[in-house]
């Protein structure tokens, strides 16, 4: 079992933060979250985008997507 977002998703062996990113963007939940510039948080840690396709989410992780954020004056 993971959590993303305090959302609780079975595992699957072999899921890389990239194939997640590319499953969730069909769920209502996280479909508004998961873009070009989204962050991701595998268990209190930034993974950067370059090691999305080969980060493998292991059994457990906790994960927090969050959206760009946009300001400045």
């Amino acid at each position: 079992m993971i959590k993303v977002n305090h959302k609780e998703f079975e595992w699957e062996q072999g899921i890389t933060v990239e194939s997640l990113l590319i499953k969730l963007k069909h769920d209502e939940d996280f479909e508004n979250l998961i873009g070009e510039t989204a962050t991701v948080i595998v268990n209190r840690e930034v993974v950067p985008k370059e090691n999305y396709r080969s980060h493998e989410i292991e059994d457990g992780d906790v994960i927090f997507i969050y959206p760009p954020i946009a300001g400045g004056t």
